[in-house]
């Protein structure tokens, strides 16, 4: 089953979701929840979530049955995905794959990204873009 489960693709916005959660764990275990306890929280929730995408699936096999469509096929694939990947164990931070990191083209004229100040030559790996909001950098953009 582990085989079958829906691949992560490592988003700003799934990073950005782990590291909110690990702030509030801190902030619990500030007050003296135990780590468990916390963690029994999260389940829960995730238990919440799963069974309503269920139960939303349910409802939309019903309605569509016996012979629903063929373009429901792919909202059925991704309820049962969504689904499978909440009842999964939660992914950590860690083990996902970091996310290339982007800077800001050069200006006409320049041959220094607008973020850092380097060269692209010296970017090995790393990605560039014209669109401000794709920029990753840790330079931020000038």
């Amino acid at each position: 089953m582990a085989g079958d489960m829906p691949e992560l693709e490592t988003t700003p916005e799934l990073l950005a979701a782990l590291d909110a959660l690990d702030e509030i764990g801190s902030i619990f275990l500030g007050f003296g929840v135990a780590e468990e306890s916390f963690r029994e929280i999260v389940a829960a929730v995730r238990l919440v979530d799963a069974e309503t995408v269920g139960a939303i699936h349910a409802r939309r096999v019903r309605e569509m049955g016996p012979h629903y469509p063929e373009s429901f096929q792919a909202e059925e694939d991704g309820l049962e995905a969504a689904e499978q990947r909440l009842r999964a164990p939660m992914p950590a931070r860690r083990d996902l794959e970091p996310l290339p990191v982007v800077h800001m083209v050069p200006p006409v004229g320049s041959s220094l990204t607008l973020c850092c100040g380097r060269v692209p030559f010296e970017l090995v790996g790393d990605q560039l873009t014209r669109e401000e909001k794709y920029v990753n950098c840790p330079g931020g953009v000038a």
